[in-house]
């Protein structure tokens, strides 16, 4: 390769990077909460930040959210989320489409590059549809791509909307790491059994985290 591809190809710096994928409700955000707590606690020294291509979404759709709903883009509540999801998956594939799928990745570059941490996370990795896409975009990077099923009776829970449905199983099959977790409707219970898997993965992958 020339000069420049290689440069491009390595334009996120010296950061590793850590993807997490999986449906909505998979546990995506808790999971990256743990690998940054046990990232820090293993390697005092290095500074581990979480990033998301939905809060560039969320940030640009807030007003109208807020002003037509009288919801926030940031809610927790799931009542509140099953309204605005349509909004929030629309206005984010509009803005792919209209920059053939770079607009988020650019806005995530800009916000890794300016934060400039040893570690960085991405919450929400989602789309693998074609080669201008998050998932090709994540494995020039080289990093580390953690796949969630989250499972309800044994059963991977349904996705909450064809673009989830369409790209996960791409998604599950790229990742370097699988994880099938059930269900549970104790959040501590659930919190243990992320704490668990983090700890076993970042035994085994360490070499690439640190």
């Amino acid at each position: 390769k020339t000069a420049l591809a290689l440069q491009e190809d390595n334009y996120m710096g010296n950061t590793k990077l850590i993807a997490v994928t999986g449906l909505a409700r998979s546990g995506k955000d808790s999971f990256a909460s743990e690998i940054k707590k046990q990232v820090t606690d293993l390697a005092p020294d290095k500074s581990v930040g979480i990033f998301a291509f939905a809060e560039g979404v969320r940030k640009e759709i807030q007003f109208f959210l807020q002003e037509n709903f009288s919801i926030s883009a940031w809610t927790e509540k799931e009542e509140e989320k099953k309204i605005i999801r349509p909004f929030l998956v629309a206005y984010g594939n509009a803005k792919r489409d209209l920059s053939k799928n770079r607009y988020w990745i650019e806005k995530l570059e800009k916000q890794i590059q300016q934060r400039q941490c040893d570690v960085s996370i991405i919450s929400d990795l989602r789309f693998a549809e074609n080669e201008t896409d998050e998932l090709a975009w994540f494995k020039k990077q080289n990093g580390l791509h953690i796949h969630l099923d989250r499972l309800v009776d044994g059963q991977e829970m349904k996705a909450p909307n064809e673009f989830e449905e369409k790209n996960n199983p791409k998604l599950r099959e790229a990742a370097d790491v699988v994880l099938k977790m059930e269900y549970e409707e104790s959040l501590d219970a659930f919190k243990k059994t992320v704490k668990t898997n983090v700890e076993n993965i970042l035994e085994k992958e360490i070499g690439r985290i640190l």
